[in-house]
């Protein structure tokens, strides 16, 4: 039997992981946080533009299975330069548009999505409230320091090794 696998964060890279893996048939939950649709997210900061090539085929192919994604294409502005505008071919990904799309193109994918919310600060004895950062080291220290997972079967981590196989050549056709 096939085990489920849980993909942490649906921003683009976890989600576009989760509808990869799902295409090829294996059970997905992305984990995120509740505010998953806050447009603050690194891939409403982050992701930007993409020369003509590899980059746009793929993107293209991904909007062919699921829907608009958000490609469109875009100049160059160089801010340092006093925001000068190159009539450049590039392309980039709408992050509203994309995020927008994300949840109809996962449901028709069947990707199981559960959302997180932080339940509480930590208050300190003389008032204010520990970090969340350190608290989240902390827990992390722990996790590292008493879960020992099994090890996957051989077959595992063959039907792993065919699904990296199939996306390394999915990925180098143009």
């Amino acid at each position: 039997m096939e085990r489920p696998i849980a993909v942490i964060g649906a921003g683009l890279a976890g989600s576009l992981a989760a509808l990869a893996l799902a295409r090829r048939g294996v059970s997905v939950t992305l984990v995120a946080p509740a505010a998953a649709a806050d447009p603050v997210l690194a891939t409403g900061l982050s992701y930007g533009g993409m020369l003509p090539g590899r980059p746009v085929c793929h993107w293209r192919r991904l909007e062919r299975r699921h829907g608009r994604l958000g490609l469109c294409g875009s100049g160059l502005v160089l801010h340092g330069l006093g925001a000068l505008r190159l009539p450049l071919p590039f392309w980039r990904v709408d992050a509203p548009t994309l995020m927008a799309a994300l949840p109809a193109a996962l449901d028709r994918v069947a990707v199981e999505r559960l959302y997180g919310t932080v339940r509480a600060l930590e208050p300190l004895p003389e008032g204010g409230y520990r970090d969340p950062v350190e608290v989240a080291r902390e827990r992390v220290a722990w996790i590292r320091a008493n879960h020992h997972p099994e090890p996957l079967e051989a077959a595992q981590r063959a039907e792993l090794g065919r699904i990296l196989a199939a996306a390394d050549r999915e990925l180098g056709e143009a």
